[in-house]
């Protein structure tokens, strides 16, 4: 998937395979089996890449539309979808769940004790 998105990216830009190479480090040979989907890129390149054309490394290998990462698009995605007050309750009673099986446990070693 990152032959084609790569190439979308490239071409958006409106930049060649060779002002790409320059930009980037990464041969013009490279680049071009990238696009070719001959080779597989490193995490460095995928990284590079993503780096160059402002998005995440997601974009680059699965070729969904995503928005580049920020706190703030993750604070409003957070917010808008979950309601705090539910997460909260949530935890609360997982926690009490494990508190009470952990003592449960307890209990039952230090009967097993008590019994040898």
């Amino acid at each position: 998937m990152i032959s084609q998105t790569l190439k979308e990216l490239r071409k958006g830009k409106n930049m060649s395979i060779d002002e790409l190479a320059k930009i980037s480090g990464i041969s013009n040979a490279n680049i071009s089996k990238i696009e070719n989907n001959k080779v597989v890129p490193s995490a460095d390149i995928v990284l590079k890449l993503s780096e160059i054309f402002e998005c995440s490394t997601d974009h680059l290998l699965k070729g969904k539309n995503i928005q580049p990462v920020s706190i703030e698009n993750n604070k409003n995605a957070f917010n808008s979808n979950v309601n705090n007050d539910d997460v909260v309750k949530t935890l609360i009673n997982e926690n009490k769940k494990l508190t009470d099986k952990i003592i449960s446990l307890y209990e039952e070693i230090m009967k097993l004790k008590k019994e040898k």
